[in-house]
């Protein structure tokens, strides 16, 4: 068993009912990264950014001129469907339990046990 498979929303698992579940990470995905960005400095007990953040290699000879033909997208569908199944477990578990704000007493637990 893995992490992965431990992430049931609440409705589903048979947990204490007395004290909430709430989850210890943030997602941040590339389409919305300044703002998942901002969620994870909050969540970490920091102050918002002073700015936007930089965009390194915005613009590349390549740009939007990848290629790949159906069966080529087939392969790598195929090749990477236990990450994209990862990855919706993961999304369903953050949209059904809320976020625990990160302490410095989370933080001794996590580096001592």
């Amino acid at each position: 068993m893995n992490v992965i498979d431990e992430l049931v929303p609440p409705a589903t698992s048979q947990t204490d009912s007395s004290r909430p579940s709430q989850r210890k990470y943030e997602l941040v995905s590339i389409a919305s990264v300044e703002e998942d960005m901002r969620a994870v400095r909050e969540w970490a007990g920091l102050p918002p950014p002073s700015g936007q953040m930089p965009h390194r290699f915005h613009h590349y000879a390549g740009m939007n001129k990848t290629h790949m033909s159906a069966r080529a997208r087939e392969l790598l569908r195929a090749q990477l469907a236990p990450e994209y199944e990862m990855l919706e477990r993961l999304q369903s578990y953050a949209r059904a339990v809320p976020v625990q704000p990160f302490t410095v007493e989370d933080q001794h637990m996590d580096m001592h046990g």
